[in-house]
């Protein structure tokens, strides 16, 4: 049967002493916090508006701590406000400025797939190659697609209309077709508001 070590113990003391004692003075530090809020905003004749600054970084640190202790220790607004803040916050790092008028240029990726799919089916005009490129997920004009067909000096085949199922078209090029789609959480990292990938992809040959 194993004895007892007296050194082990004293020191298992030593450490729950110590984090007593660390306790006790945070929750003095926080009460005497708490007593120099409230004797401000009782002074105030009414809250002062808060910065963008200030919002931000009381809803960062509010939105890691549970509803229930927020509601006990929430001074300047009230819950719903630090979540709405939370909200915003989020929604602002996804808002972006557009960088002028007008379409972006064709992905160079896209344009290789339309440059394919023409010279590996002659028989596919614009409309068809237009469609095929909207079932993969990728939606491109007819336009665009006679653009990079005359760009690469490719003559559009006679517009015809097609009777070839999804599950035909799949099984004819399965071994060039990946399915690929994300999903994204955010969450925050050293105080920053960052965004995490869940990235998967799927060979429809394999």
């Amino acid at each position: 049967m194993p004895t007892a070590n007296p050194a082990s113990d004293d020191l298992a003391i030593l450490i729950l002493g110590c984090a007593a004692w660390m306790n006790r003075d945070l929750e003095r530090v926080v009460a005497f916090l708490d007593a120099q809020l409230r004797a401000l905003m009782a002074a105030l004749p009414r809250i002062p508006r808060l910065g963008r600054e200030a919002c931000r970084r009381i809803a960062e640190l509010a939105h890691r701590i549970e509803r229930a202790r927020l509601d006990a220790c929430a001074r300047i607004v009230t819950v719903d406000t630090l979540r709405r803040w939370y909200r915003v916050l989020v929604a602002r790092k996804w808002t972006h400025r557009h960088h002028g008028p007008g379409r972006p240029p064709i992905a160079p990726e896209i344009e290789q797939q339309i440059v394919t799919m023409a010279r590996e089916n002659p028989g596919w005009g614009v409309r068809g190659i237009s469609q095929r490129l909207k079932l993969l997920g990728l939606p491109v004009s007819r336009a665009t697609v006679r653009r990079v067909l005359r760009r690469n000096g490719i003559d559009p085949a006679p517009m015809r209309t097609h009777d070839d199922s999804w599950e035909r078209f799949l099984a004819a090029h399965a071994h060039q077709i990946a399915a690929i789609d994300f999903t994204t959480v955010e969450c925050f990292d050293r105080g920053d508001l960052t965004t995490q990938y869940c990235l998967f992809a799927i060979h429809h040959d394999t």
